[in-house]
């Protein structure tokens, strides 16, 4: 309790009035370097593809199973949605889960000027990524 006390009055005096103006702390701007913006794209990547359905799951159906390595899959090797954001069509032998998979997975990516985007940011193909 006393530590608790201490640093409540260790914050009151930081942020107490000088001149009869309260005093702010000035958070330092953290960059992040290539290796960790290409890290975190892929993690939102990832975090947006799974959705919160997959989370607290501890026994997957067939159906489930095959969706989830589907997923797995980087980008750059999905034929199926790379077509789609290229070319804007589906091929006529694809399914309608397999097409509605496609279609879901796409939603955060956009296809300009022969480069692939996650929600605004660039993503390299994976041969690319380790020269980052």
């Amino acid at each position: 309790m006393e530590d608790v006390e201490a640093a409540d009055n260790e914050e009151n005096q930081n942020l107490g009035p000088a001149d009869g103006k309260q005093a702010l702390k000035r958070e330092i701007t953290k960059y992040y370097d290539r290796q960790q913006q290409l890290e975190l794209v892929l993690a939102a990547q990832e975090l947006s593809e799974f959705g919160d359905h997959e989370l607290g799951h501890t026994k997957f159906s067939e159906e489930e199973t095959r969706e989830m390595d589907i997923r797995n899959i980087d980008i750059w090797k999905d034929a199926t949605c790379l077509g789609l954001l290229k070319e804007g069509i589906l091929p006529d032998i694809i399914d309608l889960e397999e097409s509605k998979r496609a279609r879901k997975r796409i939603t955060n990516y956009c296809w300009k000027e022969q480069r692939l985007y996650f929600k605004g940011l660039y993503v390299p193909k994976p041969e690319e990524r380790m020269a980052l």
